[in-house]
């Protein structure tokens, strides 16, 4: 049987909105130093800083997020091999269930996230070509103890029912992994 949970197009148009909001906001402190400066202790060069930051920041965010737009791939696929997960720039592609230990929920930073605890986490992290995500799966592995946080806020499911699907697979696949 295979489960598939789509991604919300919705949420991450949202999500693309708010991002060029910030992008926008950036550009406004760009242009306008002196209006901001006076929050930095008069320091033209922080308000900078802050605004190319921004920019940067926001703007990867924004292009990141309006590719999820178009993309027709299910934010996560579940079936009896594993779980093959779309549902972030983070994504991690297909992971086997003979590689998966756990599956817990964790808080960070006011945000829910499903941790997928695996064997031999190094392994995921060797392999991933794109060196910023590279550093971005090594920091989670440092918050959550791996490298793969799965978040509902792009899917068309909670939270919780996520959670309770991915265990509810992982119990019946491990018998026969």
């Amino acid at each position: 049987m295979e489960t598939r949970i789509e991604l919300s197009k919705s949420k991450i148009v949202f999500m693309f909105l708010g991002a060029l909001a910030f992008v926008a906001a950036s550009i406004w402190f760009l242009t306008n130093p002196e209006k901001f400066a006076k929050v930095f202790f008069n320091l033209d060069f922080a308000v900078y800083t802050i605004a190319i930051l921004g920019i940067s920041f926001f703007g990867l965010i924004a292009v990141l997020l309006f590719k999820k737009i178009f993309n027709s791939k299910p934010g996560i696929l579940i079936n009896s091999a594993g779980i093959t997960d779309n549902s972030s720039a983070l994504s991690a592609g297909f992971i086997p269930w003979e590689d998966i230990s756990a599956i817990e929920s964790k808080r960070i930073t006011n945000q829910k996230f499903i941790i997928i605890i695996l064997k031999k986490p190094e392994n995921y992290l060797e392999k991933i070509q794109n060196k910023f995500k590279q550093r971005a799966m090594q920091m989670n592995y440092k918050m959550s103890n791996s490298p793969i946080n799965i978040s509902a806020n792009s899917l068309k499911i909670s939270f919780d029912d996520l959670y309770e699907v991915l265990n509810k697979a992982l119990s019946e696949n491990s018998k026969t992994v």
